[in-house]
């Protein structure tokens, strides 16, 4: 009978539903599925990106920071007249321009701190020094510290190398 056709066939066409509703929350699942993976790939990626930044970054501070050190201390030995000098001008020129380009890559100088506390965190005392209005105090910066902003948490490079008043 028609009756009896059309319910067969409406039975046929509900399994077929039920059916193509399967495969399709399965094909979601599987989406859902990839697309988290996918997103892990990324973040893990961009992590290694920083990781390896972050090292090259102080791989190539490590190596110039002493150089550019080494500058400083020859401007600071310098008397006034040498420092006017063309050769003095030169040194100046290109210390100022070595911390700049420090600066552009986030490394900048641990301030001075004569007269202050050592913070172990960013002064390594390494003697004293004869400083009795500065007894226990940092009196003389032999070496300065250098620190890096990474994702805005600064971290020490090389600490300052003090001497402290006794």
């Amino acid at each position: 009978t028609v009756a009896e056709a059309s319910r067969l066939h409406v039975a046929r066409l509900q399994r077929e539903l039920a059916e193509l509703s399967d495969r399709a929350a399965k094909a979601q699942r599987d989406y859902l599925s990839l697309k988290l993976d996918f997103d892990r790939i990324l973040d893990d990626a961009e992590t290694e990106r920083r990781r390896t930044h972050e090292e090259t970054l102080l791989k190539l501070a490590k190596t110039f920071l002493p150089v550019i050190e080494d500058l400083r201390k020859s401007l600071v030995a310098l008397s006034d007249e040498q420092r006017e000098s063309p050769l003095g001008q030169t040194l100046t020129m290109i210390h100022t321009r070595a911390l700049k380009n420090l600066e552009s890559l986030k490394i900048s100088p641990i301030p001075d701190a004569i007269g202050e506390t050592p913070d172990t965190n960013l002064h390594e005392p390494i003697g004293t020094t004869e400083a009795p209005d500065l007894a226990g105090k940092i009196a003389q910066e032999l070496e300065k510290g250098y620190t890096v902003t990474l994702d805005d948490q600064p971290k020490i490079i090389t600490t300052s190398k003090v001497l402290i008043g006794q």
